[in-house]
């Protein structure tokens, strides 16, 4: 089954916990992979490389790409020109990442025009990830801060909800209810105030005003609350 090259590129970064990858990061996955790398020179061909393109029947034309990889048996090399900048040689490893991961490799073919094409967006969502894929990584990558950071929020949190809800309880006076306009105070279920639209809890400010007394069904008994 064909695999989805930006999916490869995503999973890749996700089983390093990377989320946006360096040169080193590259060379890493590429050396976890089973692949080494050989900088060339095409315009001084080195004896190693010399023997390996006869062993290999490497074809002079290939030598004009900025890299290729060759997967033959236990040989594994990915090559790259040795004069690349950090940018180009990052997009070229990146590409021939793609190829590995995307499974395009076959003893003495080339790969084809489609192949190229997926190896490339392989290459650019490894290169540049998507926002998604960048916060995916990095929170793979420091759990243990994030999970101390969200202990921290709620307990935060719950206490502005705790000293938010002590400072309102200080402001009321007991469990007493006025009504607009009244000048009674009631417990709850008085039935004076029943089915009322009106009431609210008595604060301590209303009850030091003494523009409230006692009702006298609810409150018979007591001169004070």
């Amino acid at each position: 089954m064909k695999k989805a090259p930006e999916l490869a590129a995503y999973q890749l970064l996700m089983h390093y916990g990377i989320s946006r990858p360096t040169l080193e990061n590259l060379l890493f996955f590429l050396s976890d992979l089973g692949f080494d790398l050989f900088d060339f020179d095409p315009n001084h061909l080195s004896e190693s490389f010399l023997f390996l393109q006869k062993e290999l029947n490497i074809p002079d034309e290939i030598l004009a790409q900025s890299g290729f990889t060759l997967s033959c048996g236990d040989i594994r090399l990915v090559f790259v020109r040795y004069n690349l900048s950090i940018p180009e040689k990052q997009y070229v490893l990146a590409h021939e990442l793609g190829h590995i991961v995307l499974d395009h490799l076959q003893p003495g073919i080339r790969p084809t025009i489609l192949q190229e094409y997926d190896a490339n967006v392989f290459a650019h969502a490894l290169i540049a990830p998507s926002v998604l894929v960048r916060m995916s990584g990095y929170i793979k990558n420091h759990k243990l801060k994030l999970a101390c950071l969200l202990v921290a929020l709620i307990v935060f949190i719950t206490g502005g909800v705790l000293l938010v809800y002590n400072i309102r309880e200080r402001s009321f006076y007991g469990e007493y209810y006025v009504t607009s306009g009244g000048d009674k105070y009631h417990l709850r279920n008085c039935p004076v105030i029943q089915n009322r639209t009106n009431i609210h809890r008595m604060t301590v400010d209303e009850y030091k005003s003494e523009d409230y007394t006692p009702c006298g069904i609810c409150l018979r008994d007591s001169t004070q609350p």
